[in-house]
């Protein structure tokens, strides 16, 4: 497991020379996005600055334990509570803030995984920013603020045994990482007051990676750690000359002769007060055993591929392999196991799969190997109709092609209607548009894995004309007035939106179109009078009807009126104005005087007349003729007396 470093508290002096520099430099920006708005390098620090400030810390002092530290472990696959915690706490931050750590997302517990993942998928550099990872050889935080001098201030879980800020220089890290693009932040401030007392007296710890009891030419590093949080320097001895020659907080070396070293660690905090204490390294003479691992059939498979881990080629120099330790995808601990170890990974995402291989002398050595998991590409659909066009009312038929999908098509589904339900499943589906216009058509396939994809065609739907119906009598006589009704007329894919009527038989429309489907109609000449209405729907598609009407003309009636007597030489009128036209007017008087058969003597309702001789038995007719040309003839016999 991993250790961690403690907290070194600069002076407010300090403080105030780190904000000063950082404004006059131009480097501390205004921190103070919503929620909603800042990026998650800003979340990042936010969420890690509220940790810092409910002055979370374990309880008791040194056993890693705590309710708010016991959740930060929740945060990653692995979990071992209690532990050091460092690692769980930047998980936590890091999942709260959106950008999660390790494969899938799944978080990472123990720093040594954090760095090999980060330096896998191109997140690990040298290079702080905040809300960047800051890692050690055995401990990580989150870098809160950076200045161009070279420093920095950090938030870290488990330094000195609680969520603390650190002033630290850039080349004090291992290496930082990226988890997403870093802004300028502003200075940390004044520090917030935990509840309990801070401040305690130096009690200097050391802790070891891999342990204390190693094989000779095995590396081990140390980290410093106090209580109180307020180490300002810690400096080693590891030969046991009794001379304090390394400093730093995370320090390492390789044991290359066998037997035992006792180290000293001195720490100071900034009021010159100082601690010590010692441990004893163990180096067996026995070399550390080599941890090799491959993973197969490769680096990279598709889900629900059963993924090989072969542990085969690990090695011991003087000895031999005795125990394999896993540390498996979605396994919480590790687990012994043989030198083989198979498991089946069904969601895509980054792994590790963990090995540590114990010797016949207890040594062990510790390695990982990634594993990418990708899923199958997506599923492939396309569809085709059987035309690009179609009136309304026809049945439009289209069919899917799932044939260029990696995998099953389990389920097609159709919006035929564009209404954005898909009503219909299957491999093909019809449709009839009862209305016109441009109409989507949409297809969705999902493969068996519950991923979809989706397919559009587009119809135009053509408007169908509508259909005119005319009624009304089809005989009347002249002069009459007979309804003639429209109102029958339908739009098999719409509504009558206007008619346009011919009444004068000219074959144009009388007047504008108008909403009324029922007229009037007065025939004005006798025959077969032919009557037309268009009808015209919403789209502007028309269509007509007609209707012959016979129209019957009435007969004239010619009279004449003769004086009772009529005498030679006197002058008298032959009147036939008392004639009529029942359904019109007499447009013409013709008279036939002298008998002869002929209809040209005279002309007019009225004729002046006067005989030379009498006579008995004379006859004079008389011709009338409508406007329409219909004729009626009249006659009458009289006498002319000679005085």
């Amino acid at each position: 497991m991993p250790t961690h470093v403690p907290t070194r508290v600069a002076g407010r002096a300090a403080v105030r020379l780190l904000v000063l520099l950082a404004v006059a430099l131009g480097l501390a920006a205004s921190y103070a996005p919503s929620a909603d708005a800042a990026t998650p390098s800003q979340k990042m620090v936010s969420f890690a600055r509220a940790e810092l400030a409910k002055g979370v810390r374990e309880v008791p002092d040194g056993s890693n334990k705590g309710a708010r530290i016991r959740m930060y472990g929740l945060s990653t696959t692995a979990r071992y509570y209690p532990a050091p915690w460092c690692a769980y706490f930047t998980s936590y931050i890091a999942k709260k803030a959106g950008v999660p750590i390790g494969p899938g997302g799944t978080g990472l517990g123990y720093v040594p995984y954090i760095r090999s993942w980060a330096q896998r998928t191109g997140r690990w550099t040298q290079k702080p920013r905040p809300g960047y990872l800051i890692t050690f050889p055995q401990h990580v935080g989150v870098v809160e603020t950076v200045s161009a001098n070279g420093t920095l201030t950090t938030i870290e879980g488990n330094s000195g045994n609680a969520v603390r800020r650190r002033y630290r220089r850039w080349k004090e890290a291992s290496g930082y990482v990226r988890l997403a693009a870093g802004g300028k932040l502003t200075a940390p401030g004044k520090m917030p007051k935990p509840s309990d007392k801070v401040e305690q007296s130096l009690t200097a710890r050391i802790t070891a990676y891999p342990g204390f009891d190693i094989a000779v030419g095995q590396r081990i590093d140390f980290t410093s750690n106090d209580s109180s949080g307020a180490i300002a320097r810690s400096d080693w001895d590891l030969t046991g000359s009794g001379r304090y020659t390394v400093r730093g907080d995370n320090v390492s070396r390789r044991y290359t002769t066998p037997g035992r070293s006792t180290i000293k660690l001195k720490i100071s905090d900034k009021k010159g007060r100082s601690a010590t204490t010692t441990a004893v390294v163990t180096v067996r003479s026995n070399i550390a055993p080599v941890a090799k691992l491959t993973v197969g059939p490769a680096a990279q498979v598709l889900v629900d591929t059963t993924v090989t881990a072969d542990a085969g080629q690990a090695s011991d120099a003087d000895g031999t392999i005795a125990r394999w330790s896993w540390l498996m995808p979605g396994d919480g601990e590790w687990r012994d196991g043989g030198a083989k170890r198979s498991i089946k990974l069904t969601t895509p995402g980054d792994y590790s799969i963990g090995l540590r291989v114990y010797d016949n002398d207890g040594n062990m050595s510790e390695t990982s190997a990634p594993v990418r998991v990708v899923d199958y590409p997506e599923p492939v659909v396309s569809t085709a109709c059987s035309e690009p066009a179609i009136v309304s009312g026809k049945r439009l038929s289209c069919r899917a092609d799932t044939s260029a999908s990696p995998v099953p098509i389990s389920r097609v589904e159709w919006d035929m209607n564009d209404d954005g339900t898909f009503e219909a499943t299957g491999s093909s589906a019809g449709w009839t548009y009862p209305t016109p216009g441009a109409y989507a058509i949409r297809v969705r396939a999902t493969d068996k894995r519950g991923r979809v994809a989706y397919a559009t065609a587009q119809v135009q739907v053509t408007n169908r004309a509508p259909t005119a119906k005319l009624a009304g009598a089809t005989s009347t006589t002249l002069g009459a007035v007979i309804a003639l009704d429209a109102t029958g007329s339908s739009d098999p894919d719409g509504r009558v939106a206007s008619f346009a009527w011919d009444l004068d038989g000219d074959g144009r429309p009388d007047a504008a179109p108008a909403p009324a489907g029922r007229v009037s109609y007065s025939p004005r000449a006798p025959g077969l009078q032919v009557v037309r209405v268009w009808v015209t729907d919403e789209l502007g598609a028309v269509s007509g009807a007609q209707l012959t009407v016979k129209v019957a003309n009435a007969t004239p009636v010619a009279r004449i009126v003769l004086p009772v007597r009529i005498v030679v030489g006197a002058v008298v009128t032959l009147d036939g104005s008392t004639s009529s036209d029942a359904d019109g007017t007499i447009a013409r008087y013709d008279w036939d005087i002298n008998g002869d058969g002929t209809y040209n003597d005279a002309s007019g309702p009225t004729v002046p007349m006067t005989f030379t001789k009498a006579t008995t038995g004379a006859i004079v007719r008389l011709r009338v003729t409508d406007e329409f040309g219909l004729t009626h003839m009249a006659s009458r016999t009289f006498t002319v007396y000679a005085s």
